[in-house]
C-alpha cells in the first residue's frame, strides 16, 4: 500500500467540510427532495465500489 494516501484524504475531506458549510444549500435542495438526493448518492456510492477491484491507493 503506498504511504501518505490517508494524510491526503483527511485533508480533502477537511478542504469539502470547508465548502460544504459555506454554501447555502436551502436554494438548491428542498426538505422533501433531500432524502432522495441523500438516497441517491448513498446508492451510487454503492454500486460505484462495486465495480472498484483495486484498495485506495494501491498502484495495481
Amino acid at each position: 500500500m503506498k504511504k501518505g494516501w490517508r494524510t491526503l484524504l483527511i485533508a480533502i475531506i477537511t478542504a469539502l467540510f470547508g465548502v460544504v458549510e459555506s454554501f447555502d444549500w436551502t436554494n438548491v435542495i428542498t426538505g422533501e427532495n433531500a432524502t432522495w438526493i441523500i438516497t441517491i448518492i448513498g446508492v451510487l456510492f454503492g454500486f460505484l465500489r462495486t465495480k472498484t477491484d483495486t484498495a485506495l491507493g494501491d498502484s495495481k
